[in-house]
Protein backbone atom coordinates (compact mmCIF):
# COMPACT_ATOMS: atom_id res chain seq x y z
CA UNK A 1 0.00 0.00 0.00
CA UNK A 2 2.38 2.54 -1.34
CA UNK A 3 2.13 5.81 -3.17
CA UNK A 4 -0.48 4.73 -6.02
CA UNK A 5 1.53 6.25 -8.46
CA UNK A 6 5.02 4.47 -7.77
CA UNK A 7 4.84 1.55 -5.14
CA UNK A 8 1.11 -0.13 -6.12
CA UNK A 9 1.79 0.73 -9.81
CA UNK A 10 4.74 -2.01 -9.43
CA UNK A 11 2.86 -4.26 -7.09
CA UNK A 12 0.05 -4.11 -9.95
CA UNK A 13 1.78 -6.77 -11.83
CA UNK A 14 4.99 -7.77 -9.27
CA UNK A 15 2.18 -9.22 -6.40
CA UNK A 16 0.02 -11.50 -9.35
CA UNK A 17 2.96 -12.79 -10.83
CA UNK A 18 6.23 -13.04 -8.53
CA UNK A 19 5.01 -12.30 -5.27
CA UNK A 20 4.89 -15.36 -3.20
CA UNK A 21 8.35 -16.36 -4.89
CA UNK A 22 10.61 -13.93 -5.00
CA UNK A 23 9.00 -11.82 -1.49
CA UNK A 24 8.12 -14.75 0.71
CA UNK A 25 10.56 -17.05 -0.57
CA UNK A 26 13.41 -15.45 -1.63
CA UNK A 27 14.11 -12.29 -0.27
CA UNK A 28 12.34 -12.76 3.39
CA UNK A 29 15.13 -15.88 3.87
CA UNK A 30 18.06 -14.96 1.94
CA UNK A 31 17.72 -10.97 2.23
CA UNK A 32 16.08 -10.32 5.40
CA UNK A 33 16.82 -13.63 7.33
CA UNK A 34 13.48 -14.04 8.45
CA UNK A 35 11.74 -17.51 7.30
CA UNK A 36 8.10 -17.38 5.51
CA UNK A 37 7.57 -20.74 6.70
CA UNK A 38 9.01 -20.98 9.60
CA UNK A 39 8.64 -17.67 11.30
CA UNK A 40 6.42 -16.05 9.86
CA UNK A 41 3.41 -18.37 9.03
CA UNK A 42 3.30 -20.11 12.68
CA UNK A 43 3.27 -16.36 13.95
CA UNK A 44 0.44 -15.33 11.56
CA UNK A 45 -1.67 -18.06 13.00
CA UNK A 46 -0.33 -17.63 16.91
CA UNK A 47 -2.03 -14.38 16.49
CA UNK A 48 -5.58 -14.58 14.41
CA UNK A 49 -8.51 -14.56 15.67
CA UNK A 50 -12.27 -15.31 14.75
CA UNK A 51 -12.96 -11.84 13.63
CA UNK A 52 -10.26 -10.70 11.67
CA UNK A 53 -9.01 -7.40 9.21
CA UNK A 54 -6.31 -7.53 7.47
CA UNK A 55 -4.34 -4.59 6.23
CA UNK A 56 -2.24 -4.78 2.96
CA UNK A 57 -3.51 -8.05 1.95
CA UNK A 58 -0.43 -8.76 -1.08
CA UNK A 59 -2.09 -11.53 -2.52
CA UNK A 60 -3.46 -13.39 0.59
CA UNK A 61 -0.66 -15.58 1.64
CA UNK A 62 -0.81 -15.38 5.25
CA UNK A 63 -4.94 -15.32 5.76
CA UNK A 64 -4.67 -18.33 3.19
CA UNK A 65 -3.06 -20.60 5.47
CA UNK A 66 -4.92 -19.11 9.07
CA UNK A 67 -6.66 -22.30 8.63
CA UNK A 68 -10.20 -22.29 10.15
CA UNK A 69 -9.69 -19.78 13.31
CA UNK A 70 -10.73 -17.24 11.09
CA UNK A 71 -15.06 -17.01 11.23
CA UNK A 72 -14.83 -13.46 9.55
CA UNK A 73 -12.68 -11.74 7.38
CA UNK A 74 -11.82 -8.21 6.20
CA UNK A 75 -9.27 -7.67 3.28
CA UNK A 76 -8.20 -3.83 3.06
CA UNK A 77 -5.84 -3.09 0.17
CA UNK A 78 -5.47 0.17 -1.77
CA UNK A 79 -4.34 -2.06 -4.90
CA UNK A 80 -7.62 -3.48 -6.13
CA UNK A 81 -5.96 -6.52 -8.11
CA UNK A 82 -4.13 -7.59 -4.77
CA UNK A 83 -8.06 -7.82 -3.28
CA UNK A 84 -9.08 -9.56 -6.48
CA UNK A 85 -6.16 -12.08 -6.01
CA UNK A 86 -6.32 -12.14 -2.21
CA UNK A 87 -10.16 -13.11 -1.99
CA UNK A 88 -9.91 -15.54 -4.42
CA UNK A 89 -7.23 -17.49 -3.09
CA UNK A 90 -8.30 -17.25 0.43
CA UNK A 91 -10.57 -20.50 1.55
CA UNK A 92 -14.34 -19.02 2.80
CA UNK A 93 -14.57 -18.19 6.80
CA UNK A 94 -18.03 -19.31 8.17
CA UNK A 95 -19.50 -15.39 7.54
CA UNK A 96 -17.44 -14.85 4.44
CA UNK A 97 -15.23 -12.22 3.20
CA UNK A 98 -15.30 -8.53 2.73
CA UNK A 99 -12.51 -6.64 0.82
CA UNK A 100 -12.60 -2.63 0.81
CA UNK A 101 -10.33 -0.39 -1.04
CA UNK A 102 -8.85 1.95 1.21
CA UNK A 103 -5.31 3.46 2.45
CA UNK A 104 -4.49 2.53 5.39
CA UNK A 105 -3.10 6.50 6.44
CA UNK A 106 -6.60 7.45 6.51
CA UNK A 107 -8.30 7.68 9.38
CA UNK A 108 -11.16 5.70 8.20
CA UNK A 109 -10.57 2.17 6.19
CA UNK A 110 -13.69 0.88 6.59
CA UNK A 111 -16.97 2.75 5.27
CA UNK A 112 -18.91 4.91 8.16
CA UNK A 113 -21.93 3.02 6.78
CA UNK A 114 -21.07 -0.38 8.21
CA UNK A 115 -22.61 -1.31 11.13
CA UNK A 116 -20.50 -1.27 14.82
CA UNK A 117 -21.18 -4.88 14.42
CA UNK A 118 -18.94 -5.32 11.32
CA UNK A 119 -16.39 -2.99 12.18
CA UNK A 120 -14.72 -4.69 15.59
CA UNK A 121 -12.35 -7.52 15.26
CA UNK A 122 -11.06 -9.78 17.33
CA UNK A 123 -7.01 -9.27 15.32
CA UNK A 124 -5.93 -7.01 12.87
CA UNK A 125 -2.31 -7.62 11.08
CA UNK A 126 -0.26 -5.55 8.84
CA UNK A 127 2.17 -8.41 7.48
CA UNK A 128 5.15 -6.63 5.38
CA UNK A 129 2.94 -3.32 4.96
CA UNK A 130 4.86 -0.61 7.21
CA UNK A 131 8.08 -1.01 4.81
CA UNK A 132 6.05 0.19 1.96
CA UNK A 133 4.14 2.88 3.49
CA UNK A 134 5.87 6.50 2.16
CA UNK A 135 7.03 8.88 4.54
CA UNK A 136 8.93 9.16 7.61
CA UNK A 137 8.26 6.84 10.35
CA UNK A 138 6.40 9.23 12.13
CA UNK A 139 4.14 9.93 9.46
CA UNK A 140 3.37 6.26 8.45
CA UNK A 141 3.04 4.59 11.48
CA UNK A 142 -0.05 6.85 12.22
CA UNK A 143 -1.55 3.69 10.59
CA UNK A 144 -1.57 2.15 14.29
CA UNK A 145 -4.21 4.94 15.32
CA UNK A 146 -6.17 4.01 12.32
CA UNK A 147 -6.55 0.34 12.73
CA UNK A 148 -6.73 0.98 16.62
CA UNK A 149 -10.56 2.16 16.65
CA UNK A 150 -11.80 -1.17 15.01
CA UNK A 151 -9.92 -3.55 17.39
CA UNK A 152 -11.97 -5.31 20.39
CA UNK A 153 -11.61 -4.09 23.71
CA UNK A 154 -9.18 -7.63 24.42
CA UNK A 155 -8.23 -7.52 20.78
CA UNK A 156 -4.75 -8.04 19.54
CA UNK A 157 -2.84 -6.24 16.17
CA UNK A 158 -0.04 -7.41 15.21
CA UNK A 159 2.48 -7.91 12.01
CA UNK A 160 5.84 -7.81 10.72
CA UNK A 161 8.35 -5.51 8.42
CA UNK A 162 11.33 -4.81 7.47
CA UNK A 163 13.61 -2.41 9.07
CA UNK A 164 16.22 -0.03 7.34
CA UNK A 165 17.49 1.40 10.43
CA UNK A 166 19.21 -0.39 13.18
CA UNK A 167 19.80 -3.60 12.44
CA UNK A 168 22.29 -6.01 9.98
CA UNK A 169 21.21 -5.88 6.16
CA UNK A 170 23.65 -8.44 3.96
CA UNK A 171 24.60 -7.56 0.53
CA UNK A 172 21.73 -8.95 -0.64
CA UNK A 173 19.60 -6.70 0.99
CA UNK A 174 21.30 -3.74 0.81
CA UNK A 175 20.99 -4.28 -2.73
CA UNK A 176 17.08 -4.74 -2.34
CA UNK A 177 16.91 -2.01 0.17
CA UNK A 178 18.28 0.77 -2.07
CA UNK A 179 16.55 -1.01 -5.31
CA UNK A 180 13.53 -0.40 -3.60
CA UNK A 181 13.75 2.34 -2.04
CA UNK A 182 14.66 4.01 -5.22
CA UNK A 183 11.36 2.89 -7.04
CA UNK A 184 9.60 3.85 -4.33
CA UNK A 185 8.80 0.03 -3.61
CA UNK A 186 9.88 0.44 -0.19
CA UNK A 187 10.47 4.08 1.85
CA UNK A 188 11.66 2.08 4.94
CA UNK A 189 15.66 3.47 5.75
CA UNK A 190 14.45 5.54 8.56
CA UNK A 191 12.71 2.81 9.75
CA UNK A 192 13.30 1.35 13.04
CA UNK A 193 12.71 -0.68 16.02
CA UNK A 194 12.58 2.47 18.54
CA UNK A 195 10.31 4.20 16.27
CA UNK A 196 7.59 1.30 16.03
CA UNK A 197 7.80 0.92 19.36
CA UNK A 198 7.27 4.09 20.30
CA UNK A 199 4.79 4.36 18.00
CA UNK A 200 3.16 1.44 19.08
CA UNK A 201 3.13 2.08 22.70
CA UNK A 202 1.65 5.75 21.89
CA UNK A 203 -1.70 3.58 21.33
CA UNK A 204 -1.60 0.36 23.23
CA UNK A 205 -0.87 -0.82 27.06
CA UNK A 206 1.13 -3.85 26.35
CA UNK A 207 3.26 -3.82 23.32
CA UNK A 208 5.66 -6.81 22.33
CA UNK A 209 8.56 -6.69 19.85
CA UNK A 210 10.85 -9.25 18.25
CA UNK A 211 13.74 -8.66 15.90
CA UNK A 212 14.79 -11.69 13.13
CA UNK A 213 16.93 -10.68 10.70
CA UNK A 214 16.22 -7.45 9.81
CA UNK A 215 12.38 -7.87 10.33
CA UNK A 216 10.37 -6.65 12.86
CA UNK A 217 7.83 -8.76 14.50
CA UNK A 218 5.59 -6.59 16.93
CA UNK A 219 1.99 -7.90 18.93
CA UNK A 220 0.07 -4.81 20.64
CA UNK A 221 -3.06 -5.18 22.59
CA UNK A 222 -5.23 -3.45 25.40
CA UNK A 223 -5.76 -0.16 23.15
CA UNK A 224 -5.69 3.44 24.93
CA UNK A 225 -8.65 5.59 25.16
CA UNK A 226 -9.19 8.17 22.51
CA UNK A 227 -12.02 9.83 21.21
CA UNK A 228 -14.49 8.09 19.45
CA UNK A 229 -13.94 7.40 15.50
CA UNK A 230 -16.74 8.97 14.08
Amino acid sequence: MANLSTGTAYYAWFTLYLYDFWVLCISSSFAWGCSTWNILVPFFKSHVGRRHLDVGVGTGYFPARAGDTMEALTLVDLNPSCLSMASRRIPQPKNGTKTFVADALEPRMLPSSLPPSLKSYDSISLMYLIHTLPGPPGYKLQVFRNAKPYLKEKGVVFGATVLGKDVYHNLFAMLLMWVYNRLGIFDNFGDSKEEVMKALKSEFEEVRVEVIGCVLLFVASQPRETSKQE
